[in-house]
């Protein structure tokens, strides 16, 4: 599987080409914005807030990436706010929430903020 990280602004280090093993990328889970309250009469009330792709969270372990890929998702990650990821799914807005190393192996979580259309 390919994916790309890319930033919104120009950087000269700012765009990675990921290729994952498979299964190596969780893109999250399709679910609604839903809550439920109980009522005193015993039953519940069931607030439905829809469907939002801001409700996924990517999660990509890049076992088998050089160091020098590794190192450079890691300044994106502390430089960077907001990430363009794009997968088999479309492309997103993402904020990186964590990427941790731990000897050859690493993991990063992005929190998708949105449909992936850079504005001006």
């Amino acid at each position: 599987m390919m994916l790309a990280i890319s930033t919104l602004t120009i950087d000269p280090f700012g765009a990675q080409l990921l290729n994952l093993k498979p299964g190596a990328a969780n893109l999250g889970d399709t679910s609604r914005r839903i809550s439920r309250v109980a009522t005193l009469d015993g039953g519940a009330s069931v607030l439905d807030g829809g469907y939002t792709v801001a409700d996924r969270t990517i999660s990509i372990d890049l076992s088998g990436q050089t160091r020098e890929t590794v190192d450079a998702l890691k300044y994106l990650f502390q430089v960077h706010t907001m990430l363009l990821v794009l997968t088999e799914d479309g492309a997103f807005r993402a904020a990186p929430e964590r990427i941790s190393v731990s000897g050859d192996s690493a993991r990063m979580s992005l929190l998708v903020a949105g449909i992936g259309e850079v504005k001006n």
